[in-house]
């Protein structure tokens, strides 16, 4: 958070900040939860049933918020939706210092390290192969291998004993999805980097359009490849309209020519006079 505070306190200089995502945390989970800490940084929330939240600064306001269910957005989170009223906001004096030349935007900012202290350092490397194994026994192969593993690197921190409130291990995994993979009995069971692979694998499976074909890289497509075993539907041709079958007149024949024998005599025939 104190990253995300840092940088918000720098763009204000530009005109109105909003943040919003899945902030991983509560607002009874004590001084470090994101509602806690923004609060604190002037900004005012928007939040639906569990972690997700829209924060923005007075003088903007929010007039009216909602949420659609996890299950219509294909999700393990609702998705939240706030109408703001701007008020006349414009750009405001960061309550820090600012980089030499900000305003304008600056071309590098070198008092904020965009970099989380957690994923960098001695012994990272070692838990990202790790959860890459785990990922690749799940199902995932090639750039969605990849994906994973940066996946668990932001929900976890590549910590398979992270928990925030009823979400657990490396991927993060809600107690919502219990079920949806067999083997988790008793509630340390998810903590299993394997079975959460699989959680995570099921999931990322089950998103809007997965199984198409997207890259040569990506996880085996689910699409057939031969014509014996295709699902697919057969691409049909529109019904041709019923039709009398037309005849097309034969052409007459030409005239016949008829030519005299040789060395045959001209008929008789009146004389000519001179």
């Amino acid at each position: 958070m104190d990253y995300l505070i840092q940088l918000a306190d720098i763009l204000r200089s530009y005109g109105p900040v909003f943040v919003g995502g899945d902030m991983n945390s509560h607002e009874g989970d004590g001084p470090v939860a994101a509602a806690t800490r923004m609060s604190a940084a002037g900004f005012q929330y928007t939040k639906d049933s569990g972690v997700i939240y829209n924060f923005y600064a007075a003088p903007v306001a929010a007039t009216k918020t909602w949420q659609m269910s996890a299950a219509a957005v294909h999700s393990d989170h609702p998705a939240l939706f706030t109408r703001m009223a701007m008020n006349r906001a414009g750009p405001s004096t960061p309550s820090t210092s600012r980089p030499e030349g900000c305003p304008p935007c600056p071309t590098t900012i070198t008092s904020v390290s965009m970099s989380p202290p957690t994923t960098t350092g001695p012994g990272t490397m070692g838990k990202a192969n790790a959860v890459a194994e785990s990922a690749h026994r799940a199902g995932f192969r090639g750039e969605d291998l990849v994906t994973a593993v940066a996946i668990a690197g932001v929900e976890s921190a590549w910590n398979q004993r992270a928990r925030n409130g009823s979400h657990f291990g490396l991927w993060q995994i809600s107690t919502s999805h219990r079920g949806k993979v067999p083997g988790w009995n008793d509630p340390d069971d998810i903590y299993d980097p394997r079975l959460n692979a699989q959680y995570a694998f099921a999931l990322f499976s089950a998103r809007p359009g997965a199984g198409r074909p997207s890259s040569p890289t990506g996880s085996p497509s689910k699409r057939p490849t031969t014509a014996s075993t295709s699902t697919w539907p057969a691409k049909r041709l529109p019904p041709r309209a019923e039709t009398t079958p037309r005849t097309w007149p034969t052409p007459a024949a030409p005239p016949r020519r008829s030519r005299s024998p040789p060395n045959s005599q001209p008929s008789s025939g009146p004389a000519s006079t001179p």
